[in-house]
């Protein structure tokens, strides 16, 4: 069993939001988005009560005159045998692939529910909360025509199991409604299938670390056989506790004579005949043990809480993993999904790196029932080679009743929106240079500016930061490791909800250099051209850019942008520029290479105001994220 999808409505920023789940699930997106109340809201539904929440909870942007309810809603898939033993053929009958449960919370209370196929007059039947009243009921629609052949029942099971067999024969007659299914959640048949374990960022280790209810420890050490020394603790106990007994007897007795006798005389004044006895009583109570986590570095044993938080949070994502991976309480083959709200809290890039890989890989392992999901501003928690696991959570700002919308892009999506703009015989591989670690950093972004290369990059950096760097804005600048890849990059990051401009080389330039080189025939040049044609009208078409030019140059759309032949040619209008990369080459003895890194300097050492094509493309990038 595996949570597939769910469905929240009104719950904290959540106005109404319907997402789907992976293996492996990365939620990003801007704070208050909706990415933590996405998984507090699962996690109240399946371990929460109506206690829990209050009208604090309801959606801020819920309709005035709507009632404050809050509703959440869980499908699960993936269906075992061993599911459908455990939660019964009443919410899973022969033939069903899914579960569907919802809770719905009001100011009266809550109600958790099961999507069955039902006969609705039966559901009247199991409403009534008296046998005498199911009796009545039941004879009475057996007794209709609609109902003929409804065997005679004369107890509460005999009829739940009538209608049940009823229902199984005439599935065609039946009807989608939720049914009440409290058990599921009262009697812990859900849990016994399925373990929701929420991560918070506000996670308290000393808490967890004790054996308390819904603990991280008190899930781990659930399958623990205690039985055997809890019965030999208590026979100690027992034994200890009467011995103290008859122990305090005999050293208090003169002492608690003495105040009896002294008690008992002042009694006999109102109450003759009566006298008061004092006995020793110890307390007795049922020993059994508990545990608590520890640590121990070799010499001294400390409480957890004693440590930095970073190692704190250290134990406790190793206990999860522990828990995942090795279910216990008796129910080896249950489903674990982990929920983790920003599993980079105080922890090093490298140990994040280390913890996505270790989850992703135990969750991945053939025949694993562990999920997980990360709600994090890390991109390391992002796999590029699994796009499509990635959902960024985002809402208008500018909207008076925003909707939380959930964005995912996958490579048929991409194939989609590409069209003749995208050929698909290049798109596999136009993706595979494009999908690193380093694109999808820029996930994590409030906007993107997206560039052919990595000195695009430098220099667009450099030069935003003698005025206003761009993060200030939430704007990353991303290489997208080649002119062919900005069609495909620039349809990921709209199908993210990510707002994104494109700024490329017109190559004008490029056929009369390419003839320079030694070996180089005028065909080779025209072949160039045509090329460089191609791929300029190919980009632009995408934005609509319109008419299409063979070597368009400047701002053509809100969100396009060409440097005029290409980066370098622009530079060298911008005064300072050639003194001053010429000086940062000396002093590195090499010629004018491509390093990026020549080029951040090189910047750095320019003085005055920028060329007029940096300060559009600038401009243009800082107001990617103006609302």
């Amino acid at each position: 069993m595996r949570l597939s999808s769910a469905a929240i409505r009104n719950f904290r920023c959540i106005r109404d939001l319907a997402i789907d789940f992976d293996t492996v699930t990365t939620l990003i997106g801007p704070n208050d988005a909706g990415k933590s109340s996405i998984l507090r809201a699962i996690n109240w539904c399946l371990n929460g009560s109506a206690k829990d929440l209050s009208e604090e909870d309801v959606s801020r942007y819920a309709a005035g005159d709507e009632e404050p309810v809050i509703s959440v809603e869980l499908r699960f898939t993936a269906i075992t045998d061993q599911d459908r033993e455990v939660i019964g053929e009443r919410f899973l009958p022969p033939g069903a692939h899914s579960l569907t449960v919802r809770r719905i919370w009001t100011e009266d209370g809550d109600d958790f529910t099961c999507l069955v196929k039902a006969c609705e007059d039966f559901e009247l039947i199991r409403s009534k909360k008296l046998l005498e009243e199911k009796k009545q009921a039941y004879r009475r629609l057996a007794e209709t025509p609609a109902y003929d052949g409804l065997p005679a029942a004369d107890s509460g099971n005999k009829i739940l199991r009538a209608m049940l067999d009823w229902e199984q024969e005439h599935s065609d007659d039946l009807n989608e409604l939720f049914t009440d299914a409290t058990e599921l959640l009262s009697r812990g048949k859900l849990r016994q299938r399925f373990e929701y374990v929420l991560v918070g960022a506000d996670l308290r280790a000393d808490e967890q670390a004790r054996e308390t209810k819904d603990s991280i420890l008190s899930r781990l050490v659930d399958g623990l056989d205690r039985k055997p020394v809890n019965e030999r603790i208590r026979g100690v106990w027992q034994g200890a506790w009467k011995h103290s007994n008859t122990l305090a007897e005999q050293q208090l007795r003169q002492q608690m004579d003495d105040l009896s006798d002294g008690v008992s005389a002042e009694m006999a004044e109102y109450r003759p005949g009566h006298r008061i006895k004092l006995r020793a009583n110890i307390p007795q109570h049922t020993p059994d043990v508990k545990f608590e986590m520890r640590v121990y570095d070799g010499t001294v044993e400390v409480p957890i809480d004693r440590q930095g938080h970073g190692f704190q949070r250290t134990v406790m994502l190793s206990a999860l993993k522990q828990l995942a991976t090795q279910p216990t309480g008796g129910h080896e083959d249950r489903a674990v999904m982990l929920a983790l709200e920003e599993p980079e809290t105080h922890q090093s890039d490298v140990q994040s790196r280390q913890l996505a890989w270790s989850l992703r890989s135990a969750a991945e392992a053939e025949g694993s029932n562990l999920t997980v999901v990360f709600a994090t501003h890390n991109s390391v928690f992002i796999d590029p080679l699994h796009l499509n696991q990635v959902r960024r959570i985002s809402r208008s700002q500018s909207d008076t009743s925003p909707a939380s919308r959930v964005h995912q892009v996958t490579i048929e999506t991409i194939r989609s929106r590409g069209g003749e703009h995208l050929p698909a015989a290049r798109l596999q591989g136009q993706l595979n240079s494009l999908l690193t670690e380093q694109f999808v950093a820029g996930f994590v972004a409030e906007g993107a500016v997206l560039v052919e290369g990595e000195t695009d990059k430098a220099v667009l950096e450099e030069a935003a930061a003698r005025k206003a760097p761009l993060f200030k804005f939430g704007v990353a600048v991303v290489n997208v490791n080649g002119k062919s890849n900005l069609v495909a990059a620039q349809i990921i990051f709209d199908e993210l909800g990510i707002p994104a401009m494109t700024v490329f080389d017109s190559d004008e330039g490029n056929p009369a250099r390419l003839l320079e080189k030694k070996g180089k025939t005028a065909e080779d040049a025209e072949s160039e051209r045509k090329k460089v044609i191609a791929e300029n009208r190919r980009i632009q078409a995408y934005h609509k850019a319109e008419p299409l030019q063979d070597f368009p140059s400047g701002r053509l759309r809100g969100r396009l942008y060409v440097w005029d032949d290409n980066l370098e040619q622009v530079l060298t209008e911008w005064a300072p520029w050639d003194a001053a990369m010429d000086g940062v080459c000396r002093e590195l003895g090499e010629g004018k290479s491509k390093r990026p890194s020549n080029y951040r300097q090189a910047v750095r050492r320019c003085d005055g105001e920028l060329c007029t094509a940096l300060t559009e493309v600038l401009d243009m990038a800082r107001g990617l994220t103006k609302h």
